[in-house]
């Protein structure tokens, strides 16, 4: 029985707790949809954000100043010199 309670307790429980340890999941499509307190987007978007901006402006300006043979989306020319110095970044990514 004391299992129980502490069981009880960590989780929630409303009938006894009013639900204060954890929130009680609510399986309405559209109470989900509006939850933002508490989920990792709310913690996580600036970071995102950033990595997208600074992605953008490293392609905006590849494409700027070393105007590339190839289109957006192509696969690059390994030819060209700003790819060559990226080429040992690539390796070092796709090292797992």
């Amino acid at each position: 029985k004391r299992v129980d309670k502490v069981i009880d307790k960590v989780s929630g429980v409303t009938t006894r707790y009013g639900g204060k340890i954890m929130r009680q999941f609510k399986p309405m499509r559209r109470w989900l949809w509006f939850r933002w307190h508490g989920t990792i987007l709310e913690h996580a978007w600036k970071a995102s954000l950033l990595n997208m901006v600074v992605s953008v402006g490293f392609a905006a300006c590849i494409r700027h100043f070393i105007k590339p043979s190839w289109s957006i989306g192509m696969i690059p020319d390994k030819e060209n010199l700003v790819i060559k110095r990226l080429l040992g970044l690539n390796k070092l990514w796709n090292y797992q």
